[in-house]
């Protein structure tokens, strides 16, 4: 049973090898760029969404402020009054508005971090974007200028002196002689 395997491995090693050779490598850099262009238009899209949230969390928090303030307007006009229940009430929503203001100012930083990591990843993969396309401009540019070897030239007649012809003769003649 091991043999099996080991012949079925190495067929496939064999196959994998062939295969490596008929890739044509243009058309893999070809394709290596729109992967990576897809992939980069994925990133900027989530990149976006982030920062679409981020705005929204800043609404939010300038809501929170303004809440802030007036509860804090509220809370001057019960101790002034001289109603506590009152005050404790306007005090739990306060507190509550405190919290939430809180959970934003976190939400604000975790998305301010995405979007430094998300830009970093954008500036990398354009590195390697373009890296890869300057890769295949070289590739077609060595194609379209180095001749294939599948290919036939118009060649002419060579330029081959009379006496290379007349030893030529020669040494026909001596060997159909024999």
């Amino acid at each position: 049973m091991p043999l099996i395997n080991r012949f079925t491995s190495l067929l496939s090693a064999d196959v994998h090898a062939v295969l490596d050779k008929i890739e044509d490598p243009i058309a893999s850099l070809k394709f290596a760029v729109r992967e990576m262009e897809e992939s980069l238009t994925e990133i900027q899209k989530q990149n976006e969404a982030v920062r679409r949230q981020e705005q929204k969390l800043q609404r939010q928090l300038r809501d929170s402020e303004r809440l802030n303030r007036d509860l804090e307007q509220q809370l001057d006009v019960c101790f002034d009054s001289g109603e506590e229940a009152l005050a404790k009430s306007v005090l739990r929503r306060k507190l509550a508005n405190d919290a939430k203001r809180a959970s934003i100012e976190k939400s604000l930083l975790d998305s301010e971090a995405a979007i430094i990591r998300q830009t970093n990843l954008v500036e990398e993969n354009e590195r390697r974007l373009a890296a890869t396309r300057e890769k295949l401009a070289l590739l077609e540019h060595e194609t379209e200028t180095t001749p294939s070897p599948f290919t036939t030239k118009d060649i002419g007649e060579p330029d081959i002196s009379n006496e290379a012809v007349d030893i030529a003769f020669l040494k026909e003649k001596q060997r159909r002689a024999k």
